[in-house]
């Protein structure tokens, strides 16, 4: 059983001083071990209790209902041909397989990875995480934490030659702009989708940063992540609002920022034999995307690309409707559950709670965005993406997105 809280005071931690001495020789790219404990506790309190919110009118109807079924799907986990995992390819689809879902993409370090086709009918996607870990980078990263730079780069073609089984030695760059866009100039190349992963893990990014690669043309953000969410020293409530902190401003700065979800698991098989080491498993089936589109790689990825999904650690929902006019949802109840609906708007402020199976908010009500958040008795949770209303002046343009990499003018050298 799942227990991820959740609150809607956000705070993240300081950022870190930036240094203005020469840095030391910078070191080989290491691995970089989640169980050190990478993700610190706030260094101010975290309300644990939102105020009230106030009494919510019914939608006086929906724009559209659609027929178009929710696939479920994971878009990062890694397999044997990454440098810190052991599960072979096929064993890991075979997992994901046995959990119904229904496309999955092995993300592996720094290596293209196409999956053969599953008897089961999984389809599979390929795609790759580049990874660029250091010792040092500037701005410098805080005591006791390494530079991490990780993004997927997803629905590559597996025919070809320039993706299948490639390998990637990322060169050296000091400044950590630069290395963001070396990767995106890196997805540019492979014609993939660009995800920026785990934003919050080793503070990749900050806010500033982050509001600097949007401006290029990022779009998606993998601001949920079970690998940060379960091994958070602070707890998981901490480590999901530190993520919904660093969303939230982004769209208050009228960023349509596009969150993604998924496990970066690791383990699977040999998970009791990481424990026994005493170190804590990267788990898979935690976090995953229900992309609303039929059963074809191609309809899945511009699904994905418009951000027609939904992000969840086990909430299904039966219908969702995120639009000018409304943002309403139908959930599917598993027997026994209660559930609430928090709608949020600018600057993350509560708009209106709803408890019960379905729940609508007229976007009227709102400026700036809106977005909605499920949550479970047992914790279970789910997350649509925001609707950014007419008022903010700020929409995604088709090309980046579709895109998601933007024309960064960097070499690939």
């Amino acid at each position: 059983m799942r227990v991820w809280g959740f609150s809607f005071f956000f705070f993240l931690g300081c950022a870190p001083s930036y240094q203005t001495d020469p840095l030391p020789v910078p070191v080989t790219p290491t691995p970089i071990e989640v169980q050190q404990d990478p993700f610190p506790s706030p260094e101010q309190p975290i309300s644990q209790e939102p105020p009230p919110a106030p009494a919510l009118e019914p939608c006086k109807g929906h724009a559209y209902l659609s027929n178009v079924p929710f696939l479920k799907g994971q878009l990062h986990v890694h397999s044997d041909r990454s440098f810190d995992a052991a599960t072979p390819v096929e064993d890991v689809i075979a997992f994901y397989a046995k959990r119904g879902y229904d496309f999955i993409s092995i993300t592996d370090h720094n290596h293209v990875t196409v999956p053969k086709e599953h008897p089961s009918g999984l389809l599979t996607i390929s795609g790759v995480e580049l990874t660029y870990n250091a010792a040092t980078c500037d701005p410098p990263p805080r005591p006791g934490y390494l530079c991490a730079f990780h993004a997927g780069v997803l629905f590559l073609n597996p025919m070809r030659d320039v993706t299948r089984g490639r390998h990637f030695n990322l060169p050296f760059r000091r400044q950590r702009l630069e290395v963001w866009q070396n990767l995106l100039a890196r997805a540019e190349d492979l014609d993939g989708v660009f995800v920026l992963n785990h934003p919050t893990f080793h503070y990749a990014i900050d806010e500033t940063q982050l509001d600097e690669l949007v401006g290029r043309g990022v779009r998606l953000v993998e601001f949920f992540n079970a690998g940060v969410i379960d091994h958070d020293k602070a707890g998981p409530t901490v480590a999901i609002q530190q993520a919904e902190a660093l969303w939230t401003a982004m769209l208050d700065r009228g960023h349509p920022v596009i969150a993604v979800g998924g496990d970066d698991a690791h383990h699977f098989a040999d998970a009791a034999t990481i424990r026994m080491t005493g170190k804590k498993p990267l788990l898979g089936d935690r976090v995953w995307v229900m992309v609303r589109a039929q059963r074809s790689v191609e309809a899945i990825r511009e699904a994905f690309i418009q951000g027609d999904f939904y992000v969840s650690t086990g909430v299904r929902l039966s219908e969702l409707e995120v639009s000018d006019l409304n943002v309403h949802l139908r959930i599917d109840p598993r027997e026994g559950q209660s559930y609430s609906t928090t709608f949020v708007g600018q600057g993350g402020r509560i708009l209106a709670q709803v408890d019960g199976t379905e729940a609508c908010f007229p976007t009227e009500k709102a400026e700036g965005y809106v977005r909605a958040v499920v949550q479970s008795d047992d914790g279970e949770m789910a997350w649509t993406q925001a609707v950014m209303l007419e008022s903010n002046d700020a929409r995604p343009s088709p090309g980046p997105i579709a895109n998601a990499t933007g024309n960064m003018g960097l070499s690939t050298q």
